[in-house]
């Protein structure tokens, strides 16, 4: 009987030692997950503002573009 609590006394034990290392493995994987997450946040902001600068330098390239169009016509004109 005796052997039996001690049994019952280690086993115990070794059931509370097992929950904390999942209670710590469970907090390491919320941890990884946020950081994940914040990570996503970040890329997810980036590509929209490299989404905007494409859409500036478009708008930029389409202005340059009018402008040497219109510079060459002005040219033509002066040399008639």
């Amino acid at each position: 009987m005796q052997y039996d609590r001690v049994l019952l006394r280690q086993s115990e034990t070794a059931t509370a030692t097992i929950k904390q290392h999942l209670d710590s493995f469970a907090e390491h994987i919320e941890n990884q997950s946020s950081a994940v997450n914040q990570s996503t946040a970040s890329v997810e902001e980036m590509n929209a503002s490299i989404e905007n600068v494409v859409e500036i330098a478009k708008k930029r390239k389409a202005s340059s573009a009018q402008m040497v169009e219109i510079t060459e016509s002005g040219g033509e004109k002066i040399r008639r």
